[in-house]
């Protein structure tokens, strides 16, 4: 068995955009605090080394030979357009890949991808994955609505890159044995969640554990996760689930917002799904169709 780090990114941007000017001045400090500047991420990839980037090839393959430190598969969730526009010229000039969990109800906003941008992606730097439709707390949903949020965004994400979409990673940290079991049945072989932990190749391709890499994250932190100490990453992790199951996910949540300063105009993740959603049916029907 070979062992594995996978970081989880979510959006890279240039410095000047997280500004009060910035696009993402109305988005909530829970989405603003896993922003990474342009710079933070080319430090880091450097940092990590091109001989230890793995390709998400690697986990589909037998493991030819175990090297001697473990290797680091990136990944990034939602779609942002600054994962492909900032980040993507970093990953192509270290000869790295990536995979890219896409929430496709939020394809098109500004702020993410466009169907134009996935069409062209080179397939050397990236690797399209599923974040569902609408980035929803699954564990909380029917067998249904989980069912469909899967099916959907799959079927969307292939009809647009053209090719088999079998990745998944599952929003916000909401899973559970029937989550896994359904991803499975929706034709997904690899399931990429939180957790924090350290992986062996081949994966258990049912929970796939990964570091959350956030704006306030230090190169010597990464490096640290990336030789196997995930320290106060994993710590973090349990230390969060006691309030969640001792208040419940409603008011857990309601809590977490609260501690983070986060208002009622911030938007989440929902929130720009559903004005996306909103906005894309204003123009179709100011359009005539």
């Amino acid at each position: 068995m070979s062992p594995f780090v996978c970081l989880m990114y979510h959006n890279v941007c240039r410095a000047d955009q997280l500004g009060a000017d910035g696009p993402f001045a109305q988005l909530g400090p829970s989405i603003q605090s896993y922003a990474v500047t342009t710079e933070q991420f080319s430090e880091q990839t450097s940092a990590i080394g091109r001989d230890r980037l793995l390709d998400p090839d690697a986990l589909r393959k037998p493991v030819s030979a175990k090297p001697s430190r473990p290797q680091v598969l990136v990944t990034f969730d939602d779609g942002w357009a600054g994962t492909f526009e900032e980040a993507g010229p970093i990953l192509e000039a270290a000869g790295a890949r990536a995979i890219v969990f896409v929430t496709s109800g939020l394809i098109g906003h500004p702020l993410f991808a466009s169907e134009a941008l996935l069409r062209e992606l080179p397939r050397d730097v990236f690797e399209i994955g599923s974040h569902t439709v609408t980035h929803p707390f699954l564990a909380e949903g029917t067998t249904k609505q989980i069912e469909k949020e899967l099916r959907d965004s799959r079927a969307e994400l292939e009809d647009i890159v053209g090719r088999t979409v079998d990745t998944i990673s599952i929003p916000n940290g909401s899973f559970d044995q029937r989550v896994l079991r359904i991803a499975e049945e929706c034709g997904y072989s690899l399931v990429f969640t939180s957790e924090p932990h350290l992986n062996q190749s081949p994966p258990d391709h049912r929970g796939i554990g990964r570091v959350a890499v956030r704006s306030t994250t230090t190169t010597d932190a990464i490096l640290r996760w990336c030789d196997g100490d995930l320290g106060a990453a994993g710590w973090r992790r349990k230390a969060l689930d006691v309030p969640k199951q001792l208040l419940g996910p409603e008011r857990y949540r309601r809590l977490r917002a609260w501690a983070l300063g986060e208002k009622r105009n911030d938007d989440d993740m929902s929130d720009l799904v559903v004005s996306h959603q909103s906005a894309s049916r204003e123009l179709v029907l100011s359009n005539g169709v």
